[in-house]
């Protein structure tokens, strides 16, 4: 609840999947996509089929099936890679479409609150339990399941009959497990110890200017919390493998670099050596034959001189 005791809104606003369909698609089929489980996006870019009246996804590029959910309505959207896609329009058999979930992800993220007062810092929930109460048991962790219908929440009352069956309002019983959050119209609460029949526990909103700091303390511990990867990663260990990993992939990068400019300029020494040009090997060359050319020169000179030495003695 922020601090005018409204249900808390979005502070970031990020750019949904995009979807681009096929040039020479015959059906007039549209696919609006939207994040669904955001811990199910791995970021690969899915190409989508629609054959044989059912859809299916695969990798691009490598072909790889991929699970796919859901009939494609509003109600029950398909659900690839932790994204919704609801369909409209007629698809045709052979419709193909390129979903790429992440694209654009991180140079379209905004900020989309800017009121202070808007920061829903508080809980959405006030628990108080009866004094009457015999169990250990206490109610925590609560969280706003489904805005719109926690709109209208003004209150319950929760009475274990026992410590696996409960009522909210009088309405019931409802099983309980050990472990599994108790729920209503657009709220849940997590049950913390072991109640007893007849432990009673009161709920009502959290009211406008709070000093309940419960959502913030919540959101500090998303650091820590496993939300990446399928939950099983927190925020700063996914940090950190993903740099190590960019940074890896970096320095295999420069390395394959390196090694290609040298097989480059291996090959280019080779061909030069057999088809290009060393001008200073020329130019020696060239100084070689002309001094051969002097001395072939002086060659004919002296045996013009004996020539003619000898046709003068004939003549005498």
């Amino acid at each position: 609840m922020d601090y005018n005791g409204q249900p808390g809104a979005d502070l970031f606003s990020v750019p949904a999947p995009r979807v681009d369909r096929h040039a020479g698609n015959g059906g007039s089929a549209t696919l609006a996509a939207a994040f669904g489980d955001t811990g199910a996006l791995t970021g690969h870019d899915l190409t989508l089929r629609f054959d044989g009246g059912a859809w299916s996804a695969t990798r691009a590029g490598s072909g790889q099936p991929v699970a796919m959910t859901g009939s494609g309505t509003a109600a029950d959207p398909l659900r690839v890679d932790g994204v919704e896609l609801v369909v409209a329009g007629a698809p045709a058999n052979g419709d193909r479409f390129s979903l790429r979930p992440t694209s654009g992800a991180a140079s379209g993220l905004q900020v989309a609150l800017s009121d202070p007062a808007g920061l829903a810092a508080a809980s959405p929930l006030r628990t108080s339990a009866d004094t009457a109460n015999l169990g250990n048991a206490s109610l925590g962790g609560a969280r706003v399941t489904d805005p719109a219908a926690f709109a209208a929440f003004s209150g319950a009352s929760i009475e274990f009959i026992d410590a696996g069956q409960y009522t909210v309002n009088g309405a019931g019983p409802y099983p309980h497990t050990a472990g599994n959050p108790i729920t209503g119209p657009g709220w849940s609460l997590q049950v913390e110890g072991t109640p007893v029949a007849g432990d009673a526990f009161s709920l009502a909103r959290t009211a406008a200017r709070s000093s309940d700091n419960g959502n913030a303390r919540a959101l500090a511990g998303l650091d820590t919390a496993g939300v990446l990867a399928g939950g099983t990663v927190g925020m700063t260990e996914g940090l950190a493998q993903f740099t190590g990993r960019v940074g890896s992939d970096a320095r295999h990068a420069e390395l394959t670099l390196d090694a290609q400019s040298a097989i480059d300029a291996q090959v280019t020494a080779e061909r030069e050596s057999v088809s290009g040009v060393n001008l200073d090997e020329e130019a020696a060359d060239l100084l070689r034959y002309q001094q051969a050319y002097q001395a072939a020169a002086q060659v004919i000179a002296t045996a013009d001189t004996l020539f003619q030495s000898l046709l003068g003695a004939v003549r005498r």
